[in-house]
């Protein structure tokens, strides 16, 4: 004859389902995690591995990858956005213009090869220029004075005479053209503030629009900003390819 069960006895079986359920759910969700983060980890390496290249760094950039979890980003194999980091850009790949510092957001980015190389639809940032690279770029002693305005002093043919010119001005970005020139300007020879018109013409011959190439990835410069510490400025782009 079968014994009925007791409420005392279904209550502890249930009980046991209960605890191995959160035990089960814990373990798994542990695994998911743990795997989740070396996922995460790995791509990154492999990012930054990536752009140091590109970038012509001596060290890897600080990357991260943004959003978890992030196992169904690697799935789709594409991320929804990177946030880049890195210093002394340039230096491992002779580029024109050196960048001292340099903060990116890379959007929506795909890979059809498991990260060996990548495409982002758009990046956004900032980046540093440091007046000795500015200098270099423009090929005449630019000293920045404070203030946002520079300084040149240069020796200039001036009806028939070699006079020394000192020019003064603030830089103005040409962004179709991707140059840098003196804007405002004032200029003095032998203490003599110039009129314009002469002006204007002894700056065409001193100071030529100064190319900023060299910018990784061939993002284009949408500002600048002179400070004491350097020339800020702002970095946008499309359809960025990414390789090694």
């Amino acid at each position: 004859m079968t014994r009925p069960t007791r409420r005392g006895e279904r209550g502890a079986a249930g009980a046991r389902f209960a605890i191995v359920f959160v035990v089960v759910a814990a373990v798994l969700a542990a695994l998911f995690y743990g795997g989740d983060a070396y996922a995460h980890a790995r791509v990154e390496r492999d990012v930054a591995a990536q752009l140091q290249t590109g970038l012509g760094t001596p060290q890897p950039p600080s990357v991260d990858v943004v959003g978890r979890p992030f196992l169904t980003q690697v799935v789709a194999r594409r991320l929804r956005e990177v946030h880049v980091v890195a210093d002394d850009l340039g230096q491992t790949n002779g580029s024109a213009l050196p960048i001292a510092h340099v903060d990116l957001t890379l959007h929506d980015l795909r890979t059809t090869d498991w990260w060996r190389t990548i495409d982002a639809a758009s990046a956004d940032g900032t980046a540093l220029v440091d007046y000795a690279a500015l200098t270099k770029a423009a090929g005449v002693p630019l000293e920045y004075v404070g203030d946002g305005r520079f300084r040149l002093e240069a020796n200039q043919s001036l009806y028939g005479l070699t006079v020394k010119a000192t020019v003064t001005g603030r830089l103005a970005l040409d962004a179709s053209a991707q140059t840098v020139s003196l804007a405002d300007p004032t200029v003095q020879v032998a203490g003599y503030t110039l009129p314009d018109v002469v002006a204007e013409q002894l700056i065409k011959a001193v100071v030529r629009p100064i190319p900023l190439e060299g910018v990784p990835f061939d993002l284009s410069i949408s500002s600048i900003d002179a400070r004491d510490d350097g020339l800020h400025v702002g970095l946008t782009g499309t359809d960025i390819p990414v390789r090694r």
